[in-house]
């Protein structure tokens, strides 16, 4: 006897797979359409990162100097240009920093190393006051930039503070080698790259 009339869903056979639900995967559509490929679409290209020569650069650093209110010498300048310069052209190869347009590298990597040099140089100028006010001979201060990669902000702050020894340590062994060559180019005789346990060389 069928008992559905009596207002009673009847209760699905054993055995009898149910109905799938509004909603459930049932092999329709739910609304969404799935992002497709247009056949014969060229593939979206980035446009190559800006790259400056020693020249440009020389040009653009004298704009940050007066924001942040410092004066460097003509040498001084020429070193920085001459460094970023040769970050720009070595950083495809030794992946030395994650930006590659030179307007990004100025205002991220040049503009923020020199913005403490200010505190920097008075820290300096605090302690050779401080030797000569006790008599003692002036001790240089040595700085450690530890994970310094490219030499940010180690190679600046030696650029800038050319009495400050600074040793830029970086795990990986092709970008403490930048650091030296960077050194051996720029003639800094304070300025040291190794890949070496930092606490060695404090």
């Amino acid at each position: 006897m069928n008992r559905s009339s009596s207002g009673r869903s009847a209760a699905p056979s054993k055995g009898r797979a149910q109905a799938p639900t509004k909603g459930a995967s049932s092999g329709k559509a739910s609304g969404r359409v799935a992002p497709t490929a247009v056949p014969g679409t060229p593939p979206v290209r980035q446009a190559p990162p800006v790259q400056w020569d020693e020249s440009t650069w020389l040009a653009a650093i004298p704009p940050v100097l007066d924001a942040v209110g410092l004066s460097l010498s003509a040498v001084q300048q020429g070193q920085l240009a001459k460094y970023m310069g040769l970050l720009s052209h070595w950083n495809a190869t030794y992946n030395l920093t994650a930006l590659r347009s030179a307007p990004d590298m100025l205002s991220h990597h040049l503009a923020d190393c020199l913005a403490v040099l200010r505190p920097l140089m008075a820290h300096q100028d605090a302690v050779t006051a401080a030797a000569a006010g006790r008599g003692d001979a002036a001790v240089p201060i040595k700085l450690l930039d530890v994970g310094s990669g490219g030499g940010l902000p180690g190679v600046v702050l030696a650029i800038c503070c050319p009495g400050l020894h600074v040793s830029c340590v970086d795990t990986v062994g092709k970008k403490a080698a930048f650091i030296r060559q960077v050194a051996a180019e720029l003639r800094l005789p304070h300025l040291r790259g190794g890949d070496q346990n930092p606490q060695k060389l404090i």
